[in-house]
């Protein structure tokens, strides 16, 4: 939940693009949020981990698409 709602308001504040920039941001964000008690390092430590595990998984994609597509068409109905 809060991954996406981090996703809408990135693509709200980029008056609707969506594209690999939104993932990756709401990763970032829905890390650094979900660490926020934890303290500044645990923060920004699930920040960069939540940011490339998101720009892996746009990375991925066209890997997938191409030699497992029927994994993509099951994402794609989520």
């Amino acid at each position: 939940m809060v991954f996406a709602g981090t996703e809408s308001f990135v693509r709200y504040q980029r008056d609707g693009a969506n594209d690999w920039v939104n993932t990756v941001a709401a990763g970032t964000g829905a890390g650094a949020i979900y660490h926020t008690a934890s303290g500044p390092r645990a923060m920004i430590a699930a920040a960069v981990l939540g940011g490339v595990l998101s720009g892996a998984a746009v990375a991925a994609r066209p890997v997938l698409q191409r030699f497992a597509p029927e994994i993509v068409a099951r994402w794609d109905n989520l």
